[in-house]
């Protein structure tokens, strides 16, 4: 729709029916005006550990594994700090098209290959970026 914040506020009329829906990783880039403007703010953020163990634990029950020494693979688990659900699925995802049986090893170094992606951008949001 538009590249930039400002045109949008432009085009939002206050009596509008239904839901309008959009996103940013651009929200220090926004001034409080244009923030009013939007009833719900989402944040979206990486995955803390117990969630990245929950979703972890639930794919190889899943595939009825059951997993042993689980102080050892959530401490693996617990490096990668940049995890999102994506991730899990992408490296799922790689195993069927591979045909590589998806081990909690093979899946420890799948996610470390997905945060590699993103180490570059430690520390910025993540979602997709405007260009400038």
């Amino acid at each position: 729709m538009y590249n930039r914040p400002d045109g949008l506020s432009q085009t939002l009329n206050p009596d509008m029916e239904g839901l309008f829906v959009c996103s940013t990783n651009l929200m220090d880039s926004l001034d409080a005006a244009s923030l009013r403007r939007f009833d719900l703010k989402i944040k979206f953020d990486f995955l803390k550990l117990e969630q990245a163990w929950d979703l972890f634990q639930a794919i190889f029950n899943e595939k009825g594994v059951k997993l042993s020494d689980k102080k050892h693979w959530q401490g693996e688990l617990e490096k990668q700090r940049t995890l999102t659900p994506g991730d899990f699925a992408t490296v799922v995802r790689k195993s069927r098209i591979s045909g590589i049986k998806l081990s909690p090893a093979a899946m420890l170094t799948g996610l470390a290959g997905e945060a590699a992606f993103k180490d570059s951008k430690s520390g910025q949001n993540i979602g997709f970026y405007a260009s400038q």
